[in-house]
């Protein structure tokens, strides 16, 4: 198995198989003949033998099996695709979250407001095919990906769920403008976006509990945790779950939220980028409140699970 480095993919027939492909979007590159490839990034690479006949000019200066990368030959010019590392959980988010399983299993779970993001790419097929991936853990690309898909649209969403509360979808770059045809914003996401869509989603938050007794739990993103994001969360970091661990997408159950969005979506159709924002937004409308009651309410179990197992990745799905 191959964790790390690259994998150099033939225009024909390739000569290893993704085991775990497809995280999101197609990635382009430059190859070392100046070819310009679409490649899906893939967790685990199995490899085949080569023949060598199929190692041919230029390439064969270099040795089977190279250390970090694999040649794949072809008879046209050969081009490099990237293979993204396997995830692991680190020694040290394994204690962070072994030790805050321990300190908040008798906590009232209950006022946790779980906050996350999605992305969500939308395909056009050249047939008039629509399918959608998500770029998450072990997600494959659309079935039947024709070679040349064209551009997908872009779509980078929040939510927020708790007991009895669900938020509406806010999107953010680079999600398209709201009116326009373009599939996608030209900025990326960054802390300012991150920042302006808190500030909405926390008034939200704060007309459903006009007490103001609940906890924000996110994720340890480079947008949440930036200086920028810091300086302008001073005023309420009395809501904000101060020690939640990095790597713990098994405590936030709004993971499980996007997989009943998912389903909602399976069998969404548009063409345009107004109906997309329709059907997503449909889609979420209906994720029931009851289940998302029943999550919450499981999560107390689930941090009694990773204590037991010594702060080790737990299903949650």
């Amino acid at each position: 198995m191959l964790s790390a480095g690259g994998v150099l993919k033939g225009p024909k027939r390739a000569r290893a198989m993704l085991t775990r492909p497809g995280l999101g979007a197609p990635g382009s590159l430059m190859g070392p003949y100046g070819r310009r490839l679409s490649v899906w990034p893939s967790r685990e690479i199995q490899l085949e033998t080569l023949r060598p006949s199929y190692v041919k000019g230029r390439a064969s200066k270099y040795q089977y099996p190279p250390p970090r990368r694999v040649l794949l030959g072809g008879r046209k010019a050969l081009a490099w695709a990237c293979v993204k590392p396997q995830r692991k959980l680190s020694l040290i988010n394994k204690k962070l979250r072994l030790d805050f399983c321990i300190s908040h299993l008798h906590a009232h779970t209950s006022q946790w407001i779980f906050i996350d993001a999605k992305y969500l790419y939308v395909y056009l097929y050249p047939k008039g095919r629509l399918r959608y991936a998500w770029k998450s853990v072990g997600a494959r690309p659309p079935a039947q990906l024709s070679a040349k898909p064209g551009a997908p649209w872009v779509f980078l969403f929040y939510g927020a769920v708790g007991h009895d509360y669900k938020s509406p979808l806010y999107f953010v770059a680079p999600s398209p403008p709201a009116g326009s045809n373009a599939k996608r914003a030209k900025d990326n996401f960054k802390s300012g976006h991150f920042i302006e869509m808190l500030d909405k989603m926390y008034q939200h938050i704060c007309k459903a509990h006009p007490r103001g007794r609940f906890k924000m739990v996110w994720d340890h993103a480079r947008q949440h945790t930036s200086k920028m994001t810091k300086a302008a969360i001073q005023d309420i970091q009395h809501n904000i779950l101060q020690d939640y661990p990095p790597q713990s997408w098994d405590i936030n159950v709004i993971e499980n939220c996007w997989a009943m969005l998912d389903q909602e979506l399976n069998r969404s159709r548009a063409k345009c980028t107004a109906k997309w924002y329709h059907r997503i937004r449909a889609a979420w409308e209906k994720v029931d409140q009851s289940s998302i009651n029943k999550l919450v309410d499981g999560v107390r179990d689930r941090l009694q699970s990773i204590e037991e197992s010594k702060g080790d990745w737990v299903p949650h799905h």
